[in-house]
């Protein structure tokens, strides 16, 4: 999801659910260039787009607050925390390193729990899980080695397609629950926390990058997509 579709995203399913949302104004390049010079770093390019976009997010029930610049500090052990779900759980950035997407890792403040890779994962993924499923995105949702049942009920699938009315994105969602399934039936361990329609979103924003595409079917390794 890019960034410019995050607002009206997240907007469209506040009014499903009744949810309060509260989006920061876009930051300025000086309120960026200045936070940088505050924290010691170089924001990675998506840190640096979600800001441009919006300098903070509130949403309630459930919460989760995204902090303004303003708001960032450097804390011992190279994190910089910045976004809160609960009330009560961090999820920060590790700028001690840059990872193989090129950004900082996002981890959880206190356990050091790797949340995901990039910015455009957390806001276009983590947060949707959060506050339409209330999924706890800032820790390990099962156990290795537990059998838990990851699928979607019957109803469950059926209304989640029929809430998608792209035919592409369509498409994706069936091939998803295909390969799960099929995952399944081979034994193999369960996809914990799947989520399909980020799957069949993803899916058709790589393929209409048509180099992208190519890069991959000429068999470059584009593993971190």
């Amino acid at each position: 999801m890019r960034i410019e579709e995050f607002r009206p995203a997240l907007e469209k399913a506040a009014s499903r659910t009744g949810m309060e949302v509260r989006f920061g104004p876009g930051a300025t390049q000086e309120d960026l260039d200045a936070c940088e010079r505050r924290l010691g770093v170089t924001f990675p390019a998506n840190v640096r787009r979600f800001y441009e976009a919006h300098d903070g997010l509130r949403v309630e029930a459930p919460a989760l607050v995204i902090r303004p610049l303003e708001e960032l500090f450097l804390a011992p052990g190279g994190r910089v925390s910045f976004a809160d779900f609960d009330f009560q759980h961090t999820v920060a950035f590790a700028v001690d390193a840059v990872n193989a997407a090129g950004e900082w890792d996002l981890v959880n403040a206190e356990t050091g729990f790797e949340v995901t890779l990039t910015m455009a994962s957390f806001w276009s993924n983590k947060v949707f899980a959060w506050v339409m499923r209330q999924r706890r995105v800032w820790a390990q949702e099962h156990p290795a080695g537990a059998r838990t049942q990851v699928f979607l009920g019957e109803q469950d699938v059926t209304a989640l397609r029929a809430s998608i009315t792209d035919p592409v994105e369509q498409a994706f969602f069936d091939m998803a629950i295909a390969a799960v399934v099929l995952r399944w039936m081979n034994g193999d361990a369960p996809v914990a926390g799947f989520d399909y329609a980020f799957f069949a979103r993803a899916m058709k924003d790589l393929a209409s990058r048509k180099a992208l595409v190519l890069r991959v079917l000429q068999g470059e390794d584009l593993g971190w997509f």
